[in-house]
């Protein structure tokens, strides 16, 4: 390779860097900007396939991304990968090489993999010692590769997905939640206002709907605010099960949920809202043996002319909110069920 075609890949993998830093510190979807990382490093080394791997609360390696194969190839051949050469790497903190003439740096190939794998590079992704991922690209379509630019390239990259996934992190914790881990309040509002933007740019219908626990006060009364806590870490769980991906879930104050639901109209965020108090009636909830009966009142309300700005959007779909838990004349939310719970469950729960 002549000077000029490495001063060439030198300024491309300049511009890489300040693309992935872009799109790290943009709202893209998390997902999707890793999908968008990925191809640039893809393209910078011309690879094949390309994946992050992040790891998770148990410190187990999980595709969150992957480039070049179907998604079940990637599941089948990233299986061994996390078992294999992922697990040495995030174990050594050091990075794993394959070059194309098939010679490895610290780390061996076995079986199926060593003929699959012509040239390879796994990189930790770390922060101040702490391994978050690795990041991993396989199969230069380049003779030769991977060569010691490329190390020093993908190294280079690794370093700043590295730090950017950090700041990702530590934004994430300023909008959410510290109890449900959902988005907060203030989230909520930010991205309430850029969606009916966006909906009134593109003449796009607009829903929201405020969700709340009916006389929650009344379960940390009688139970304990530990009670209280364990039922809404059991509810965000059945909420998040219920909730489409496009829509955005967030705990919005004390025990009321807010759901923004793009490209929705009334009649479906009714039915939405509808469907979601349903299956909340329907689930299950336990404080030791005590089983608990919660309901959900919601309002909804969707994006029109009378409407003019995200407070008046909030108003009305309280307004429907305190409308809905008048009309059901909604019984106790922590009628207990179970032999344990029968003397208490004779005295209902009651709003005062």
């Amino acid at each position: 390779m002549t000077k000029e075609d490495n001063e060439s890949r030198l300024r491309r993998a300049l511009n890489s860097l300040i693309r992935i830093s872009g799109i790290l510190n943009s709202r893209t979807d998390f997902d999707r900007a890793l999908k968008q990382i990925l191809e640039e490093a893809t393209h910078l080394v011309d690879a094949q396939i390309s994946t992050i791997l992040l790891l998770n609360e148990e410190g187990s390696l999980i595709i969150r991304e992957s480039f070049g194969l179907p998604p079940e190839e990637i599941r089948r051949f990233f299986a061994r990968l996390e078992k294999g050469v992922g697990s040495w790497v995030v174990k050594k903190g050091e990075p794993a090489v394959r070059t194309g003439g098939g010679r490895a740096r610290k780390f061996a190939l076995e079986g199926e993999d060593e003929k699959l794998v012509k040239s390879l590079l796994c990189f930790p992704l770390k922060i101040k010692g702490r391994v978050l991922g690795v990041l991993t690209l396989i199969n230069s379509e380049r003779p030769g590769a991977f060569s010691d630019l490329d190390l020093n390239l993908v190294s280079l990259m690794a370093v700043q997905i590295s730090m950017d996934l950090e700041n990702a992190r530590l934004n994430d914790l300023l909008v959410q939640d510290g109890m449900t881990k959902l988005y907060n309040h203030k989230f909520f509002l930010q991205r309430l206002k850029e969606e009916i933007a966006r909906a009134r740019r593109y003449g796009q219908p607009l829903s929201v709907i405020l969700l709340d626990i009916d006389h929650f006060k009344e379960v940390n009364q009688r139970f304990g605010e530990e009670a209280g806590d364990r039922v809404l870490a059991d509810l965000t769980r059945v909420l998040e099960e219920s909730v489409r991906k496009t829509d955005l879930l967030a705990r919005y104050a004390g025990e009321e949920f807010g759901l923004i639901l793009p490209n929705t109209s009334g009649d479906g965020a009714s039915a939405i809202g509808n469907c979601i108090s349903n299956i909340v009636e329907n689930s299950e909830f336990y404080h030791g043996s005590n089983r608990l009966k919660i309901r959900m009142s919601y309002g909804a309300a969707t994006l029109c002319d009378t409407i003019k700005d995200d407070k008046q959007f909030i108003r009305a779909a309280n307004e429907n909110l305190q409308r809905h838990k008048l009309d059901r004349e909604t019984p106790p939310a922590a009628e207990t069920v179970g032999p344990a719970a029968a003397s208490r469950a004779e005295t209902p729960v009651r709003e005062e």
